[in-house]
C-alpha cells in the first residue's frame, strides 16, 4: 500500500519532471545556482565579514600600534626635548664658563694695548729723554707771518782808496775777521808817490776782496766788510694786521725748513726780538714793514742768522697767564690723538691733551694735564716708537 502509493507519486513527479523538465531542470539549476550564489555569497559575505573583522582588527591593531608608536614618539620627543634642554643648559653653562674665562683674557688684551711703556731710569738717561714739569706760564695772541734777514746799513762798509794809486800790498783775504782800524791794504799815491794804508772802518768780516797786489786803485770798492752781530728782520704787515702790530712788541722767530726748522734759541731761551719801528714800503707795495732787531752774536754758532734768510715770525700782540703750559717739543700724535707722555717712575703713559694758545714755544694746555705733572720734553718720539713696537708685537 505504501509502495503503490509512492510509485504514482514518483511517476507523477517524473511526468511533471518530463513535462516541465526545463523548468524543473532550470529551477534546480537556478536553485542550485542561487544556492551556490547563496553559498558563495554567504561564503563571500562571511569572508568579507571575516575580512572586515580582520580589517577592523588590523585597524585596531594598527591604531593600537600607532597609538603605541605615538606614545613611543611622544616619549621619544619628550626624551629629545629633555635632552635638548639639558644640552642647551649644558651649552649655556659652558658658554657662561667660557665667557667667564674669556673676560680676563679680554681684560688682559686691553691691558696689553694700553698706551704706556716702561723704561728704567738708566736707559732713559742714556736715550736722552728729558723730563719737565707742567706749570703756569705766559701765553698770548699772536700775528703769524714771515720775515727776511737784512743787513743793517751801518753794519756794512764798502772800502775805497782815498787817493788813486798802485796797490802795493793786500793785507787781508775774504773771510778774515777785522777790527776797526786794522790795515786792509797799502797804496802808493800817484801824485805824491807816498804810500798810505787803507784801514777797516768797522768791526766785522771781509765779505769780499775786490782787488789784488799791483792793481790800480781808483774810486772802485776794494773791500766789503760786514758785521753780522746785529741784524734786522723785516716783516710785512698787511692792512688787516696794521691795527694790531705796534713798536715795542715781542717777536719770536724760527727757520722755515731743514734740520733747524724750530724756534731759534739762545742759551737763555727762544730768540726774542722787538719791533723797533713800522716803516712804509719803499717800493710802493700795499703793506708796511715791521723792523725787528736781532742780536745775532748771542745765538749759538749753528743757529746764527745770515742776510737773505727767510724766517717764520710770530708777533705777540697780547699776553695772558695760563694755568698749565708745556714745551711744544713734547707734543706727539698717537692713533690720531695729540698726546704728551707723562712720567710716573719708570712708566711713561700717553695722555691726550687739548692745546690752546702758544707763546715762544710754550703751549697752553686746556685739558688732559695738571700743573705739577712730569712729562717728556726731548726725545718723546722714542716713547712713541716703544709703544708702537709693543702694539705690533701683540698683533703678531
Amino acid at each position: 500500500m505504501n509502495t503503490v502509493q509512492k510509485l504514482p507519486l514518483q511517476l507523477g513527479w517524473l511526468a511533471s519532471a518530463t513535462l516541465f523538465g526545463c523548468l524543473t531542470i532550470t529551477m534546480p539549476s537556478v536553485a542550485a545556482t542561487n544556492l551556490q550564489a547563496t553559498d558563495d555569497h554567504g561564503h563571500s559575505h562571511a569572508s568579507e565579514h571575516d575580512h572586515d573583522n580582520e580589517h577592523d582588527d588590523h585597524e585596531e591593531g594598527h591604531e593600537e600600534g600607532h597609538e603605541e608608536e605615538h606614545d613611543h614618539d611622544d616619549h621619544a620627543d619628550e626624551h629629545d626635548e629633555e635632552a635638548d634642554h639639558e644640552h642647551s643648559d649644558h651649552e649655556e653653562d659652558d658658554h657662561e664658563e667660557d665667557g667667564h674665562e674669556e673676560h680676563p683674557q679680554e681684560h688682559e688684551h686691553a691691558e696689553e694695548h694700553s698706551d704706556s711703556t716702561r723704561i728704567d731710569a738708566d736707559m732713559a738717561v742714556a736715550s736722552g729723554i728729558v723730563i719737565a714739569t707742567a706749570g703756569p706760564g705766559e701765553t698770548g695772541t699772536r700775528v703769524s707771518g714771515y720775515g727776511r734777514v737784512v743787513m743793517p746799513h751801518h753794519q756794512q762798509a764798502h772800502v775805497v782808496a782815498r787817493f788813486p794809486g798802485l796797490i802795493t800790498r793786500m793785507a787781508v783775504a775774504t773771510g778774515d775777521q777785522v777790527k776797526r782800524g786794522d790795515v786792509l791794504a797799502v797804496v802808493e799815491a800817484n801824485q805824491s808817490l807816498q804810500r798810505y794804508s787803507i784801514t777797516s772802518p768797522i768791526d766785522g768780516v771781509v765779505q769780499q776782496r775786490l782787488a789784488s797786489n799791483g792793481e790800480f786803485a781808483n774810486d772802485q770798492p776794494l773791500f766789503e766788510i760786514q758785521n753780522t752781530d746785529q741784524l734786522w728782520v723785516e716783516i710785512p704787515v698787511f692792512p688787516a694786521q696794521r691795527g694790531q702790530v705796534m713798536p715795542g712788541q715781542t717777536v719770536s722767530l724760527s727757520r722755515t725748513s731743514g734740520a733747524a726748522a724750530h724756534n731759534l734759541a739762545s742759551a737763555d731761551g727762544p730768540v726774542i726780538g722787538k719791533v723797533e719801528s713800522i716803516l712804509p714800503n719803499s717800493n710802493g707795495a700795499p703793506w708796511a714793514i715791521a723792523r725787528v732787531v736781532v742780536n745775532n752774536r748771542e745765538l749759538p754758532a749753528s743757529q746764527q742768522l745770515l742776510p737773505g734768510e727767510l724766517l717764520n715770525s710770530e708777533i705777540l700782540v697780547s699776553s695772558e697767564q695760563a694755568a698749565v703750559v708745556i714745551d711744544q717739543q713734547a707734543l706727539q700724535t698717537l692713533e690720531g690723538n695729540t698726546v704728551v707722555f707723562v712720567q710716573n717712575g719708570d712708566e711713561y703713559q700717553a695722555r691726550p691733551v687739548r692745546i690752546g694758545r702758544s707763546l715762544h714755544g710754550q703751549l697752553e694746555v686746556l685739558d688732559g694735564l695738571q700743573a705739577g705733572e712730569r712729562y717728556v720734553v726731548n726725545n718723546s718720539f722714542l716713547i712713541k716708537a716703544d709703544i708702537g713696537k709693543a702694539g705690533a708685537a701683540h698683533e703678531h
